[in-house]
């Protein structure tokens, strides 16, 4: 099931709850990530959260069910509102780099927090929580 243009719900969520749910596991993804999801592929080339449905070992950059020992218990990702990324044509410190660059068309778009670049070197973490600043918070895990 396609949740934009580009991604299908199985790119957003682990290996077990796509086998228990199917295309309902869009259930435990907040909608406005999808907008931005699909920037970043649109802005950077191919955009990767997920690779267990092709054979990789990617699982759980996007939705994390309770029961995942990654991360921590109130973690964006267990609302679906926190996704890790990579994408083809940029380093994450070139997608951070233009998150900052172009903060206010971020924000309206809905991305309100990063991880900062050093916790996170190989990735790009963005979520959506409600932070009530009217700039992108950096945050350290």
């Amino acid at each position: 099931m396609k949740v934009s243009k580009n991604f299908s719900v199985h790119e957003l969520v682990d290996e077990g709850t796509y086998e228990k749910f199917g295309d309902a596991s869009v259930w435990f993804l907040d909608d406005r990530t999808f907008p931005i999801l699909q920037y970043f592929r649109e802005r950077f080339g191919p955009t990767t959260v997920n690779t267990w449905k092709n054979g990789g070992s990617l699982n759980y950059r996007g939705f994390r069910p309770i029961h995942c020992a990654i991360g921590g218990t109130y973690s964006q990702h267990r609302f679906g509102r926190a996704f890790d990324i990579t994408c083809k044509d940029a380093t994450p410190e070139e997608i951070r780099y233009d998150i900052m660059k172009n903060e206010s068309m971020y924000l309206d778009l809905g991305l309100t927090t990063i991880e900062d670049g050093a916790y996170a070197p190989t990735w790009v973490h963005f979520d959506i929580r409600n932070t009530g600043l009217k700039e992108i918070k950096i945050v350290k895990p």
